[in-house]
């Protein structure tokens, strides 16, 4: 069904048997939360019953569905309470802190959610393990949950903290775990969460819900990212309520950082041979061919240890929008797997990334990991056209805090290949080195997912695109409409 035919779907259901101005406004509304924003703007143009429609709330000249329109609510509510300010001790400044991070861990300390957001390189994680050890000094022996959106995300926050909290006993967790469970409220004294950029409206109500009266709750995020894949963009909106780090403190990393920004100011970036190179090409099939000739070489073809697989397979991805065409994961993943495959080494690392959750598994989508596989297996599946779960001899590995996890392909939930993966699933991953393949005509370009790709290198990128589809994406947005501070309750 065609994106336009949903959105007249939902009208229909909403208002049968009846044509205007109400189900055309109806129509709009469906765009624009299929879009992601959170309601549509009517002020100066209210027809007569609209408010009379069941399953839509109109306030202060605003449509919502009523089901977003109850969560932003509860949101609210809650938020109320928890950015309430309150009289906070006079802080010593440690050594190890720049004048700006301790600036905002001040700021950060005077409420129960803590907010602290920043670009690449300004040291959030290190500036929130700072406010953890602080409050960890006022409280008696507080339990702590480190949680992320993606799995990632959430070990790269462990590792960070180990060494800022080497005193705390740590978990580290997807957030579907960490709202997964049982318990209600959460028994944590102090969460904190990284990624928050990614967190959409259902997760905000489930965590606000769910967190204990007394808990500390601390948010760390790039608010310049790309929104959540679901609805709302709530995250930006909370930004002005905590601390922004905007010093890089990345020296080596200069260059990808003065890029990033540019794109976040909507500007064209310096390219150079060297950090920041861009590759002319149109995204057709002949390009596809280059590029995997180019990018074949960063994977682990040959190698003695799976922790040289994974460490190799960490330090290089391929970047891009989209699923399908040329330069999709789909066409992507598959002819580098037929590449591989083709190779005089008898086992091989296929990067994979899981698309399910599976709590009995442990394993939630965006988790990473790999599949070892004998070549004639491989050549198998792709022969006859089979899932990679029927190869019988190939085990799939997960990074683990002690050691990898081990499990045969029929255990694992779906997943897919993951040499190329959509920039949406690498937010909370960081690779040495990134290929952004940017194809012409794409509906999902826009600022911030160039931004975000930028920002997942840590040494160098490559961007496949043409000049004009740069231009494109650098002249437009995907910020979304929450709507979180209509009431300005959250002023007083």
């Amino acid at each position: 069904m065609a994106v336009e035919s949903i959105d007249k779907h939902v009208a229909n259901y909403l208002l049968p048997g009846e044509e205007g101005p109400l189900k055309e406004l109806l129509i709009e509304l469906a765009k624009e939360t299929r879009e992601g924003h959170l309601y549509l703007e009517i002020e100066g143009r209210i027809p007569e019953g609209v408010d009379q429609i069941d399953g839509v709330i109109l306030q202060n000249g605003r449509l919502y569905f009523q089901r977003n329109f109850r969560r932003l609510q509860l949101i609210q509510e809650r938020l109320v309470e928890l950015l309430k300010e309150t009289e906070a001790p006079n802080l010593t400044k440690p050594s190890e802190l720049t004048d700006e991070q301790f600036e905002v861990v001040c700021e950060a300390f005077k409420r129960q959610l803590s907010i602290i957001s920043g670009g690449p390189g300004t040291g959030k994680t290190y500036t929130a393990g700072h406010l953890v050890r602080i409050l960890c000094e006022s409280m008696d022996q507080p339990n702590i949950a480190l949680a992320a959106p993606t799995g990632k995300a959430a070990r790269r926050l462990m590792q960070s903290m180990a060494s800022a909290l080497p005193f705390a006993e740590l978990r580290a967790m997807t957030m579907h775990a960490l709202l997964g469970r049982d318990s209600h409220p959460l028994s944590e004294d102090i969460i904190l969460i990284d990624e928050s950029s990614m967190i959409d409206l259902e997760m905000m109500a489930k965590l606000l819900v769910k967190l204990k009266r007394s808990a500390r709750l601390i948010l760390l995020g790039d608010p310049d990212q790309l929104p959540p894949v679901e609805a709302g963009s709530l995250f930006s909106e909370l930004v002005p309520f905590g601390g922004r780090l905007k010093r890089s403190i990345r020296a080596e990393n200069q260059e990808l950082i003065e890029a990033a920004a540019a794109v976040r100011d909507g500007k064209m970036p310096h390219f150079d041979e060297e950090k920041v190179e861009f590759v002319e090409c149109a995204g057709n099939y002949a390009d596809q061919e280059r590029l995997i000739k180019e990018a074949v070489c960063y994977f682990p073809l040959h190698f003695s240890t799976i922790e040289e697989v994974m460490k190799k397979l960490d330090s290089f991805r391929i970047l891009t929008p989209q699923h399908s065409g040329p330069f999709g994961t789909a066409a992507l993943n598959r002819a580098i797997f037929e590449t591989v495959a083709e190779g005089s080494h008898t086992t091989l690392a296929l990067p994979i990334m899981i698309t399910k959750n599976n709590y009995r598994q442990n394993l939630f989508n965006g988790e990473c990991g790999v599949i070892m596989a004998p070549k004639s297996e491989c050549q198998k599946v792709l022969s006859q056209g089979l899932p990679l779960a029927a190869m019988k001899e190939a085990i799939a590995l997960f990074p683990g805090h002690d050691d990898h996890r081990r499990l045969p392909l029929h255990d694992l939930p779906p997943f897919d290949l993951a040499w190329a993966i959509s920039i949406h699933k690498s937010q909370g991953s960081e690779y040495s080195q990134v290929l952004i393949a940017l194809p012409p005509d794409s509906q999902l370009h826009g600022k911030e997912l160039l931004y975000t790709a930028l920002t997942r290198a840590k040494k160098s990128v490559q961007i496949w695109s043409t000049n004009e589809e740069l231009n494109r994406s650098l002249n437009k947005t995907l910020l979304r409409k929450s709507g979180l501070l209509i009431a300005n309750r959250l002023c007083t």
